[in-house]
């Protein structure tokens, strides 16, 4: 029992969680780089609720996240806006190495060992969750149906079948992307509000739980253990 995901309570493992943690890497190295920037010139993950969160409550929060994605835990964590928000930025920035990679490749500035390095640890992962899913076929990339499927190779350089194959890993974890409206909730009038969490069937609290602060003096030891949890190695 460690997160309640949409396959069950659970925790990531194999190359699932092998892509996971080198995702969390980039992102705790862009979190750090954060720390010696302005405010304005931040790092930005591409989920609004998680990138509003200052550096600190977005250390904790993955803290938090980590922990019960990677490990064994006696309950599972609270599914609130915030906490999904920073599940569902591991997968954008995977989506952006991605990216990335796809453009390096094309203009020859990666080694010819790392040129599919994320491709074929996102492939890897895809395969192994949906390896008896019949409805997650591979194609070819020359196929008139390619932009639907799922990339047959690491070489691929479609970038909305990796897209789309990513949102499918994200599924396997996240039950809906609710967290997306929690502006909508937060500027409505309460009464209405909470007219519509009845209709979407989410819990009262799920926009209104905060997010945690660091205070600075802990914001290295916090670090330490999200290294830690990730494997990351290299020293802040």
């Amino acid at each position: 029992m460690t997160w309640e995901t949409s396959q069950g309570d659970r925790y990531l493992t194999g190359c699932e969680a092998i892509v996971v943690r080198r995702t969390l890497t980039m992102m705790v190295d862009r979190l750090t780089t954060n720390v010696s920037m302005k405010k304005d010139e931040r790092w930005d993950f591409g989920v609004q609720l998680f990138d509003e969160l200052t550096t600190s409550q977005q250390l904790l929060v993955l803290q938090l996240v980590v922990k019960h994605l990677l490990t064994v835990t006696n309950e599972t964590l609270e599914l609130n806006a915030v906490n999904e928000a920073a599940v569902y930025s591991i997968f954008t920035t995977m989506g952006d190495q991605i990216d990335n990679e796809v453009d390096d490749e094309r203009l020859g500035f990666v080694d010819e060992e790392d040129m599919f390095y994320w491709r074929s640890l996102t492939l890897a992962a895809f395969r192994e969750c949906f390896a008896d899913d019949e409805e997650h076929e591979v194609c070819d990339e020359d196929d008139p149906e390619a932009e639907w499927m799922t990339p047959i190779s690491e070489k691929s350089r479609n970038i909305e079948q990796w897209r789309s194959l990513i949102e499918d890993l994200a599924d396997q974890i996240l039950w809906d992307r609710d967290f997306e409206m929690a502006g909508m909730f937060m500027d409505s009038d309460p009464a209405m509000a909470a007219a519509l969490k009845q209709a979407i069937g989410v819990e009262n609290d799920y926009y209104s739980d905060a997010a945690p602060d660091l205070a600075p003096s802990e914001f290295q030891k916090v670090l330490n253990d999200v290294r830690q949890l990730t494997h990351y190695e290299i020293d802040f």
